[in-house]
């Protein structure tokens, strides 16, 4: 049987079973679990081994979410995760909303540029805001600037500060400010703690 070009298998997954799958130098081979409904490993002509769920949501609409590359995980921890996503379909969630919901997860300058925009330009003085875009460009984004909101932690803040120490007053004006980034980040829902 053939699906989209790629030439269709099904066989309880194991280890063995994806490990000695031969790639086919002309097409994709997709190997379906006889065991978890939907979980299936894509083997690529690259030899490439890559798991996915297949599943329906409410509103009928087929999905594959991507759950990992073999070598990167076992094929029984893809099997765990597979079991874990077709108990959320079961219950009417739908797995992919959550995990497009992941892939974009705001940085530090990001946050920034939003501050800026929505923040300062309307509640602060021009001389304020100078202030705010020389701590931003010389102390905060050169040490978070790729870092995503999510991940910046309460050390990582207090090492910012500790670097500062020469410097008290520019420190805790940074942090006062960086204070004020992270509550605002909490409302935009881009966060939900504030390392500060």
């Amino acid at each position: 049987m053939s699906v989209l070009g790629s030439e269709v298998k099904r066989s309880k997954l194991t280890k063995r079973i994806v490990e000695s799958c031969v790639p086919d130098s002309s097409k994709r081979t997709i190997l379906w679990d006889t065991d978890i409904t939907g979980f299936c490993v894509r083997v690529y002509p690259t030899g490439r081994k890559t798991y996915f769920f297949k599943y329906r949501n409410l509103y009928r609409e087929t999905k594959f979410l991507k759950i990992g590359v073999h070598g990167n995980m076992t094929t029984e921890q893809a099997r765990e995760k597979a079991k874990l996503l077709a108990l959320r379909v079961s219950t009417g969630e739908d797995p992919s909303q959550k995990e497009i919901a992941k892939v974009y997860q705001p940085t530090m300058e990001d946050l920034a540029k939003r501050y800026f925009d929505l923040h300062a330009e309307n509640e602060k003085s021009p001389k304020s805001i100078k202030e705010d875009e020389s701590m931003m460009k010389n102390y905060i984004l050169k040490e978070f600037k790729n870092r995503k909101i999510e991940d910046i932690t309460m050390a990582d803040v207090q090492t910012l500060h500790a670097k500062l120490k020469a410097k008290p007053v520019r420190s805790n004006r940074i942090l006062s400010l960086l204070h004020k980034m992270f509550s605002l980040a909490i409302q935009w829902k881009w966060g939900t703690d504030n390392p500060v």
